[in-house]
């Protein structure tokens, strides 16, 4: 099923370039998940849209040298391939895809700001996928019964190995969707209903149920269960929060009907928050358990501090002998162990860049969304969803934002000179 689903997206890009490089860069997390040949197909059509790119395109070297993300990337794509080639456990594919993700954020620039109507196509794109997958995973929720995953499974598109979570958390079914685990649909659901929400608020970019949608987004976050989601998200929903907001009338009734109805959930929320100290009330890993996991980690890290240990050396070498490492619930304990720090320094410097973009292109409130996820990520790993997914994200939210103060040094006019 995997050969087909490839055949057909790259017939659709043979077709139109451009809207099919951005739908590949858009279902990336899900492409990482179907395989054929032993590899993700995710890892072709991502080599095929940045050959064709690195080949055609007249202006790749300005996008690049502008890019506040070409530093962070050339020392986060170093530390893959160095980590890889000097290692005690060398993994080229894995090595290959990650590098050739980082240099794909160079093309969704490039082709956004060349064609400026493919935000549209994006947003578009972003809609249906977050429509389909937010239906899913309340539907998943409230019968038990996970429609997508279930058809990919039967119909050979998933790997036999991915797992059908069936736990119950906080008197819920955690909710997946269609990934693989329920921190990887708490990510995805995150970031687009972020996205959409600051799209609403402040650039007055809407569609026909928009509120519903983003509504929905926000209770399949919850429905996962992942508490590291839910610490996240709260940081983030700061970033939408405006003194202008006080002198709406619908806003106070909100908050009147809140307090009103608290009273009905005070115990049930009571037990979410102290399940965050107290984590047998939802088996989930506890203070110990995940100092346990960093204690392994900076084990490994001992052996080889500076560049790690080699890509995937965490889930091929570690975690088959040191069962106690569990998920590796954090961002930072593989990043440690594979790259070193070196690695560590890499993936920072692009949470950063993130933020320095953002704040050049007037949208400095979004910085407390890149805050919320990095809190979420850092407490808990989240499969299928790279940091290279967030920034696709980052970036076409400031292509829409009305009178920048910042016009990216490589605006239409500049760039095809």
């Amino acid at each position: 099923m995997g050969i087909f689903l490839f055949l057909i997206i790259l017939t659709y890009f043979f077709r139109d370039y451009k809207k099919g490089s951005i739908l590949i860069l858009l279902l990336m997390p899900f492409l990482t998940m179907i395989y054929f040949g032993g590899q993700n197909i995710g890892l072709f059509l991502g080599l095929i849209v940045f050959i064709r790119w690195m080949f055609f395109s007249h202006c790749k070297w300005k996008i690049m040298s502008s890019s506040c993300f070409l530093g962070p990337i050339l020392i986060l794509g170093f530390s893959y391939l160095i980590s890889n080639y000097y290692g005690i456990s060398p993994h080229f594919p894995s090595a290959i895809s990650n590098t050739i993700q980082l240099f794909l954020v160079f093309v969704l620039v490039d082709y956004l700001v060349r064609f400026p109507n493919l935000k549209e196509y994006a947003l578009r794109i972003i809609i249906i996928m977050a429509t389909i997958l937010s239906i899913n995973g309340f539907i998943e929720t409230i019968t038990h019964f996970n429609p997508l995953l279930n058809l990919s499974l039967v119909s050979g598109l998933y790997s036999e190995d991915t797992r059908i979570i069936t736990e119950i958390r906080f008197g819920l079914k955690r909710a997946q969707s269609a990934f693989g685990m329920h921190t990887s649909w708490g990510g995805y659901a995150f970031i687009v209903c972020c996205f959409l929400l600051y799209l609403k608020k402040y650039c007055n970019i809407t569609f026909k149920y928009a509120n519903y949608l983003i509504i929905l987004l926000g209770m399949n976050i919850f429905f996962t269960g992942a508490r590291s989601a839910f610490l996240g998200f709260a940081i983030a929903l700061l970033a939408f929060v405006d003194v202008k907001d006080l002198k709406s009338k619908k806003i106070w009734g909100l908050i009147l009907f809140v307090i009103a109805i608290s009273p009905l959930f005070i115990g049930y929320f009571g037990d979410i928050v102290s399940s965050f100290t107290d984590t047998e009330k939802v088996n989930g890993s506890n203070a110990d358990m995940r100092q346990t996991q960093f204690d392994i980690c900076f084990y490994y890290l001992s052996q080889s501090p500076w560049i790690g240990n080699g890509i995937a050396f965490t889930w091929e070498y570690v975690l088959p002998q040191n069962k106690d490492l569990l998920g590796a619930e954090s961002l930072w304990i593989p990043v440690l162990i594979d790259q070193g720090i070196l690695g560590a320094v890499a993936v920072s410097s692009m949470f950063v860049a993130c933020m320095i973009y953002l704040i050049k292109h007037n949208a400095m409130r979004y910085t407390t969304v890149v805050l919320g996820f990095l809190v979420f990520n850092s407490m808990s790993s989240i499969p299928n969803i790279s940091i290279t997914d967030f920034v696709y994200y980052v970036i076409l939210l400031c292509m829409f934002i009305p009178n920048k103060k910042y016009k990216y040094e490589t605006t239409t006019k500049r760039i095809t000179k």
